[in-house]
């Protein structure tokens, strides 16, 4: 990558009246993900969209690169602009989104009393999901642990229908392969 990094760097900051294609920004948006250089890496891949608009799709690795770099909030704001540009939200989708607003409603960057908005918005997107996967156990099961997280004390049950129906889509799966999910339900 040593090698790589000093030819992009020549390419894109010694080069008079260049004019830069989308797949030059997007090596080296990739060869600075992969020396670890999010924020630059980020700001390569944001100028390939610029160059072609069409390309919203990167902004699903502007997310990751927006976590990895530790940016939860940017890294949700990247996604949901991208769920804008699409034209069907996907359950896969959506579950991305969700898990984006659960992970940092579980990380220590959110003080205790702004959690529960955001478990509230995830849960809001887990509700979608399982509204159009009704045999599928991820959406309550997801639910179950945005819920969880609203209500971590399980004063009110708010978790409790969530993994009852994860269990009962479980069981009546009869497969080994949902174990795990249903051992974290009981």
């Amino acid at each position: 990558f040593d090698k790589a990094a000093v030819a992009a760097d020549l390419f894109f900051n010694k080069s008079k009246d260049a004019q830069f294609s989308y797949f030059d920004y997007t090596y080296n948006g990739s060869l600075l993900t992969e020396q670890k250089k999010y924020a630059e890496a980020i700001a390569s891949f944001q100028k390939a969209i610029k160059v072609d608009s069409t390309k919203t799709g990167l902004l699903t690795t502007i997310s990751d690169l927006y976590e990895k770099a530790g940016d939860p909030v940017n890294a949700i704001k990247s996604y949901e602009t991208y769920l804008g540009s699409v034209t069907k939200q996907t359950p896969d989708l959506l579950i991305e989104l969700g898990k984006k607003y659960y992970s940092y409603a579980n990380s220590d960057l959110v003080s205790a009393g702004s959690k529960a908005p955001l478990f509230i918005k995830a849960d809001s997107l887990f509700s979608k999901v399982a509204e159009v996967e009704p045999d599928n156990y991820r959406g309550n099961c997801w639910r179950a642990r945005a819920n969880a997280g609203i209500d971590p004390d399980a004063t009110k049950g708010l978790a409790t229908p969530f993994y009852e129906k994860t269990v009962e889509i479980c069981l009546a799966k009869a497969d080994a392969r949902y174990n795990p999910v249903l051992v974290e339900c009981y």
